[in-house]
């Protein structure tokens, strides 16, 4: 598995898997940067939980219609956090995330 690391102006520093990557990249260019802000603007914020995947759901709203999308990702104490893959989805499971608190901000 390979990862990138990308670090912001903050200081926050995170890794991307290349399937993450590859898999945003297909998306339209107006998506991905916005996918990519909403990234980098919660990588510090997202909770710990060590030894544990978790998961995080989003919205795009930049293309013709909405994206919904869930984020798999690694954060454990000590570490940089790791975005593992990313799954287009629906509205549906967007809600219900959103009813749990889990979505990005």
């Amino acid at each position: 598995m390979e990862s990138e690391q990308r670090s912001t102006e903050d200081d926050n520093i995170y890794e991307i898997d290349d399937g993450f990557i590859e898999k945003v990249r297909s998306l339209p260019i107006g998506v991905s940067l916005d996918i990519a802000k909403q990234l980098d603007r919660n990588a510090a914020n997202l909770p710990r939980e060590n030894g544990w995947y978790q998961y995080i759901s989003g919205v795009s709203n930049k293309g013709d219609e909405p994206i919904y999308f869930l984020v798999t990702y690694l954060k454990q104490e000590g570490e940089h956090t790791l975005y593992l893959d990313f799954i287009e989805t629906d509205s549906d499971e967007y809600l219900d995330n959103f009813n749990q608190d889990k979505i990005l901000k």
